[in-house]
């Protein structure tokens, strides 16, 4: 679950020069003029992002952009700014009035579910993240074992479910024709 930063009702404007004062280290989305401090990750958290990006990278078209965490997504739905884990847009990259941080076409969004903010991402995000009307694919990633669901777009308002499990499962996108191993993502990845 995420919980506002504070009581403060931002504007765009306000919630970008808040974002710039801020931690660094720290990732914000602006949700109908809240603000929401999306806490910082674990090191495997980290390594399923990187492998999810280096794998999208090597396999996708060199025309399309693979963007990390640190890439906001303009949301009308949420009135705001979101972060997904990882994102591609394959062009035209379409930045919000030429923020070249800001991105409103994505193809591909993966989020990586975290113990704060898993119920989140397959819920109130989710709903946000269907009302992009260039989105392919949805991606969750269980960063705790061999867990892949994927959400395909197959019409306006419909979608397609696939749950992969363990690490010989053979995940495909079906936007961009690309398959690998479910247990790539998880390369350096430790259980304990």
């Amino acid at each position: 679950m995420i919980t506002p930063t504070d009581e403060k009702r931002y504007t765009e404007t306000e919630f970008w020069a808040f974002v710039e004062a801020s931690d660094l280290h720290r990732r914000h989305e602006l949700i109908r003029g809240e603000v929401f401090d999306l806490l910082g990750s674990s090191a495997n958290h980290n390594s399923v992002v990187t492998n999810m990006a280096t794998l999208l990278n090597q396999g996708l078209p060199e025309t399309c952009r693979v963007f990390g965490p640190d890439i906001w997504l303009k949301s009308e739905a949420a009135e705001g700014y979101l972060c997904p884990d990882v994102s591609v847009v394959c062009p035209p990259v379409d930045f919000f009035q030429e923020r070249t941080h800001v991105i409103t076409n994505p193809e591909l969004i993966v989020e990586v579910l975290s113990p704060s903010t898993a119920d989140y991402d397959r819920g109130e995000k989710w709903g946000f993240y269907q009302a992009i009307p260039s989105l392919q694919d949805y991606v969750l990633i269980n960063q705790d074992r061999h867990q892949l669901a994927l959400y395909h777009r197959t019409g306006p308002q419909r979608w397609d479910y696939q749950l992969f499990h363990g690490p010989e499962a053979e995940v495909v996108l079906p936007s961009n024709p690309l398959s690998f191993p479910l247990g790539e993502l998880f390369r350096r990845v430790v259980w304990e």
